[in-house]
């Protein structure tokens, strides 16, 4: 992993944040895959001489279908994880995901970021509340820090903390 300290996590470039939902519907998959790699392309496009970075926290779902779109498209990618690595990893449900979040952490730069609640790293651990503070962290993370946030998302509200809806509406309001 890299030492955040040194990341040069913007640099000069177009940045683009990702966020999206985690229960995409597998019928759907080819015609999103082919709408980020347009969206990218359009980007190389319009914006020749700008190297492109997407902020991933590398999330089942939306955000590991936009990595990996990005990765073979040699888009630098920075993972914006909400928690440490190991930690984070207990939160990918199937083996599948895991397996895919450990091939793309290997291939990105790494930024962790700090728990919100270091004296209580249990409470962090154990989920809930304070767990859904880091991913809105990261969201805001994400969108603070990148020139446009693409959001693979149906438009309904969750009322989740970090959730979509958040993270977008964060975005467009502040």
């Amino acid at each position: 992993m890299s030492d955040p300290q040194r990341l040069p996590l913007l640099g000069c470039g177009l940045v683009v944040g990702v966020t999206g939902h985690r229960d995409l519907r597998d019928e759907e998959l080819p015609g999103l895959r082919a709408q980020v790699r347009a969206f990218f392309l359009a980007l190389r496009r319009d914006y020749p001489g700008l190297p492109l970075t997407l902020l991933s926290p590398l999330a089942a779902g939306a955000d590991q279908l936009v990595t990996q779109v990005a990765r073979e498209l040699d888009v630098r990618v920075v993972a914006v994880l909400p928690v440490p690595a190991a930690m984070y990893r207990a939160d990918f449900e199937d083996a599948g995901s895991q397996a895919l979040y450990d091939r793309q952490l290997a291939q990105c730069q790494v930024l962790e970021l700090p728990l919100r609640h270091a004296g209580d790293r249990d409470a962090v651990e154990r989920g809930g509340r304070a767990r859904d503070l880091q991913y809105a962290q990261a969201g805001i993370f994400a969108s603070s820090h990148c020139h446009i946030l693409l959001a693979l998302w149906d438009g309904e509200e969750s009322g989740l903390l970090g959730g979509t809806a958040q993270v977008v509406s964060f975005h467009l309001q502040g």
